[in-house]
């Protein structure tokens, strides 16, 4: 961004001068992919799609297993530093089941990009890992612990996994994808509560956290332009005639 000043006295040209040295930071997504991986299954199998997206478990009282489903979204943008954009829609198949339930697993999502501070661009593919845990309630009890009505739904939850996530080098900072919320979820976000007998759908939302401070702009000497000496005499000129003919 320049700020620009327009001297009408004497003559001078336009002058403008960098208004700032750093520009914030913006996100373009070009495209989101999603993987699971069981990581605690408490009876039975667990079986997951060959490309990834989707997992399910349980032996099935209707021919339908629950699982998981991860749609990435596709192009979007522009998003600024630390504001919450759509992942992905995720959806919980909640049907009956038998032998157990998932109990955890991972959700390894992979973004590619652009990132953009104004002056520089650099293209990214990045992964980060989401752990996931699935609270499987017994659908017949006398009181459902999520305050719903029998047959008890259940509650998902999420948080990211730093320690597994990938982060991006730009300008001299580190930048990590965070899931931030369900988008409509419990628990600011949070937790997911999937009703049993149905689909369950949310979506599953992420932001771009700086985890160093961006380094300082180069502070560089301004030159005294040669025409400015002239400018203060000529104004300077102008107040003295104004104040004698004030006088006579």
């Amino acid at each position: 961004m320049l700020m620009c000043v327009r001297a009408v006295v004497m003559g001078l040209a336009l002058v403008c001068v960098p208004a700032s040295g750093w520009a914030l930071t913006t996100t373009f997504i070009d495209g989101v992919d999603g993987v699971w991986s069981p990581v605690a299954p408490a009876n039975g199998k667990v079986t997951v799609s060959p490309d990834g997206s989707r997992i399910s478990w349980g032996r099935p009282k209707s021919g339908r297993k629950s699982g998981y489903v991860f749609d990435g979204t596709e192009s979007s943008g522009p998003h600024d530093l630390g504001a919450s954009f759509d992942l992905g829609k995720f959806t919980h198949n909640n049907y009956v089941i038998y032998g157990g339930a998932l109990k955890a697993a991972t959700l390894a999502v992979t973004i590619t990009g652009r990132l953009v501070d104004g002056l520089t661009s650099q293209d990214f593919t990045v992964t980060s890992v989401f752990d996931i845990i699935h609270d499987e309630t017994r659908n017949r009890q006398r009181k459902c612990p999520y305050g719903d009505k029998p047959p008890c739904g259940d509650l998902i939850s999420f948080a990211t996994n730093a320690g597994l996530s990938e982060t991006i080098q730009f300008n001299g900072v580190s930048y990590l994808f965070e899931a931030t919320g369900f988008l409509g979820g419990f628990f600011g976000g949070n937790s997911l509560f999937s009703d049993e007998n149905r689909k369950n759908s949310a979506f599953l939302q992420g932001k771009l956290t700086a985890l160093n401070a961006p380094p300082p702009p180069p502070v560089s000497p301004v030159p005294l332009p040669a025409a400015l000496p002239l400018l203060a005499i000529a104004v300077g000129s102008i107040g003295f005639v104004s104040r004698r003919r004030a006088k006579a």
